[in-house]
């Protein structure tokens, strides 16, 4: 039987702004450095920008020590949640 862990607010919060910390340095500071240094590839410093939501919500699953396939499926939501990714029909 598994046993479930209970998190008091104070622990959740915290879980939850390690994992943003973490993301501001791994997605938000070389993207900074690297828009400044290689405008040359602005295109592709600026998709980067897209996988932010992604690198968030994984490095916050990990905190939670959530499964491997757990970890795929939230980064998945979070990629496909606020609009980086979309459908469209063949017009």
């Amino acid at each position: 039987m598994e046993v479930t862990k209970k998190f008091t607010p104070k622990l959740f919060l915290f879980k939850v702004l390690n994992g943003v910390a973490l993301a501001i340095v791994v997605g938000l500071i070389p993207n900074a450095i690297l828009g400044g240094l290689f405008l040359m590839l602005l295109l592709v410093v600026q998709n980067i920008k897209f996988t932010i939501p992604v690198i968030t919500d994984v490095l916050i699953a990990i905190q939670f020590n959530l499964k491997p396939i757990q970890v795929v499926i939230t980064g998945t939501a979070a990629f496909v949640g606020p609009g980086a990714a979309g459908f469209q029909e063949n017009k």
